[in-house]
């Protein structure tokens, strides 16, 4: 149900780009959907762990975009409050250009539609910088399995970070980041290009 159409927003209010060709050219998937980025490199401020639902069932890990694993199938914060982050080590510098979301995977006759509709990114390139915030509130989801994505001002950095900042009933989240890995022999040279040029660059 569109859980691979791949809305993006483009930074532009009411200019979105679909489908997975811009997808494509927007960059590459850093490794959250395919496993390269592994379970030990995903942390989160906090996890559910209640109500005889296991935290094991319901951590980071399981914040993958378009995977339905756990009981949950996403990452689920122990409390629907402010200042819950979940932050992914790329385990190098990349080039980071966009990021998608998505909602709780697992539903049940609507008690668990979860998803988070607006958050905020922040990057850095080492553990001991100061994180940087991306531009300002980015949209996030008004479904369960729609990834929807934002594009980011092209940044080198090595870890991310998403804080939810609103959500309908809960805070739940799956997610993947896009790029380029800077090891890679094709580097994406779009560092310090602005997201409207970006937009104009995927619309083209």
């Amino acid at each position: 149900e569109g859980g691979n159409m791949g809305l993006w927003h483009t930074g532009r209010p009411g200019r979105v780009v679909a489908g997975s060709t811009a997808l494509a050219r927007l960059g590459e998937p850093l490794g959250m959907e395919s496993g390269k980025i592994s379970d030990a490199q995903i942390s989160v401020s906090s996890t559910w762990d209640s109500q005889d639902w296991r935290a094991l069932d319901m951590g980071g890990n399981f914040a993958r975009l378009n995977r339905k694993q756990g009981l949950a199938g996403c990452w689920v914060a122990a409390t629907a409050s402010p200042h819950q982050w979940l932050q992914v080590d790329l385990g190098e510098v990349c080039l980071v250009s966009g990021v998608a979301t998505q909602g709780r995977a697992l539903d049940v006759n609507g008690w668990f539609d979860q998803f988070v509709t607006a958050y905020q990114v922040e990057t850095r390139k080492t553990e001991q910088e100061n994180w940087r915030r991306q531009g300002t509130l980015l949209g996030g989801n008004t479904d369960l399995q729609t990834p929807m994505g934002q594009v980011l001002e092209a940044t080198e950095c090595r870890f991310v970070r998403i804080y939810p900042v609103a959500w309908h009933k809960h805070i739940s989240l799956r997610c993947e980041f896009y790029g380029r890995r800077l090891a890679s022999p094709h580097r994406l040279a779009i560092s310090g290009i602005a997201p409207s040029l970006l937009t104009e660059t995927l619309e083209g």
